[in-house]
Order: structure tokens, then C-alpha cells, then sequence
């Protein structure tokens, strides 16, 4: 058995608490090359967030958990790039 890695493009929303819509952008450019853990760890830039937009522990700064897949023309190119990343029969062996 192998393990195939194909990397797709995923669309996210973040959500930002500012007072103003500059404050605001200037919070959102904290985005650009940030990382994402949906597993909710530590290390992440940013953080993953149900929360509701009333609870007082919301980040300033979050992405919600639900996400969309981008569009078609695009998963079929990364299904095209789909390469190999690890051969489990050979640890087996």
C-alpha cells in the first residue's frame, strides 16, 4: 500500500474583531503566509475558531473550521500533480 499527496486549494473564512475597518485590515494582513493547524494546536499562526461571534474567548484574529474545496478545474490539476509520498510495504518489510 502507498500513500499518494495531492495538494488542492481550499477556500477558508476568517473572521477578525476590530473597532474599525482599518484596524481590521491591518489584522487580516497577519494572514499572508500564516499557517493553519485544523488540528487546533499551539504553533498555528492562526487559529481555527467555532466559536460564536459573542463569546467573549473569540480570537482576534480566527478561521472557521468549515471550509470549501476550490473549483473543479483546479482539483483536477492537483489530482494531476498527485505524487507518491511514502511506500507503506516498504516499512513492512
Amino acid at each position: 500500500m502507498k500513500i499518494f499527496q495531492l495538494d488542492i486549494p481550499v477556500w477558508a473564512t476568517a473572521y477578525i474583531k476590530a473597532k474599525t475597518i482599518e484596524e481590521a485590515r491591518q489584522k487580516a494582513r497577519t494572514l499572508a503566509s500564516g499557517q493553519l493547524d485544523a488540528e487546533g494546536k499551539d504553533q498555528a499562526d492562526v487559529p481555527f475558531s467555532g466559536q460564536r461571534f459573542e463569546d467573549p474567548d473569540l480570537p482576534d484574529v480566527s478561521v472557521s473550521p468549515i471550509m470549501t474545496i476550490g473549483p473543479d478545474d483546479l482539483i483536477e490539476k492537483a489530482i494531476q500533480g498527485l505524487y507518491e509520498t511514502e511506500d507503506l510495504d516498504d516499512e513492512e518489510a
